[in-house]
C-alpha cells in the first residue's frame, strides 16, 4: 500500500537556526518556511527548531519525496528540474548540479531562448498539476500524523496552515480515499 512508495531516493536536510536563515536568503525564499523540498536535488530541507518538525517531515519528505520519486507527474517534474539545471550548469560555467539558482538571464546570453522555452514549459507544467503535488503532500502529512500518535500536534499545526487552498485540497484527498481507496488515489495520482 502506502509504505511500499516510501522515499527512497530523497534525502534530509535537518537545518540549524543559523544554517536555516543562510538557505532560505539563497533561494531568496519566506522567512517563514519550515520546510521545502527541492526536486531538483530530492532533497527534503528543514528547519530544526520547529515543534512541528516531525509533521514538516512527513509533507516535504514522505509527501514530496515519494510524489516526486513514483508518481509520473512528480518524475516529470524532477526532469524538468534537472534540464533546467543543466542549462544552468552551462549559463554559470559550473560542473555542478545547481539549486535552483534565481540569477538574471540576459536575451544576449546563448543559452537564453532555450532556457525561456524550458522555463516557460516548466512553469505551466507545475500550474497545471499544482493541486496534485501540494494536495497529496498535505493528504499523506495529514495521514501519517494521524497514524504516527500525533493527532493533538497535527492539530495544532493545521491551525497555523489552515487557508481555504489547504482545507479543499486535504477534504478533497480525504473524500476520494474515503470513497475509493488508498490505492486508487496511488493510481489516480499515477503511483508506479
Amino acid at each position: 500500500m502506502i509504505l511500499k512508495h516510501c522515499s527512497k531516493k530523497s534525502i534530509i536536510k535537518i537545518h540549524n537556526p543559523n544554517s536555516w536563515v543562510n538557505f532560505l536568503n539563497s533561494r531568496n525564499s519566506d522567512q517563514n518556511l519550515e520546510g521545502t523540498y527541492l526536486p531538483r536535488t530530492l532533497t527534503a530541507h528543514l528547519k530544526e527548531e520547529t515543534p512541528f518538525l516531525e509533521i514538516n517531515r512527513f509533507h516535504e519528505y514522505d509527501g514530496h519525496g515519494s510524489f516526486c520519486e513514483f508518481s509520473r507527474l512528480g518524475k516529470k517534474i524532477v526532469k524538468y528540474e534537472r534540464e533546467l539545471g543543466e542549462i544552468e550548469k552551462q549559463i554559470l560555467g559550473t560542473n555542478q548540479l545547481t539549486g535552483n539558482h534565481h540569477f538574471q538571464l540576459t536575451r544576449d546570453n546563448p543559452f537564453f531562448e532555450q532556457y525561456d522555452l524550458l522555463r516557460k514549459e516548466f512553469d505551466e507544467f507545475l500550474k497545471n498539476h499544482h493541486n496534485y503535488y501540494e494536495g497529496f503532500a498535505y493528504w499523506l502529512e495529514k495521514y501519517l500524523s494521524l497514524e504516527s500518535g500525533l493527532t493533538e500536534l497535527y492539530q495544532q499545526r493545521e491551525k497555523v496552515i489552515i487557508t481555504p487552498f489547504y482545507l479543499e485540497l486535504v477534504a478533497s484527498f480525504e473524500q476520494f480515499v474515503r470513497e475509493n481507496s488508498i490505492d486508487a488515489l496511488l493510481d489516480k495520482m499515477q503511483f508506479e
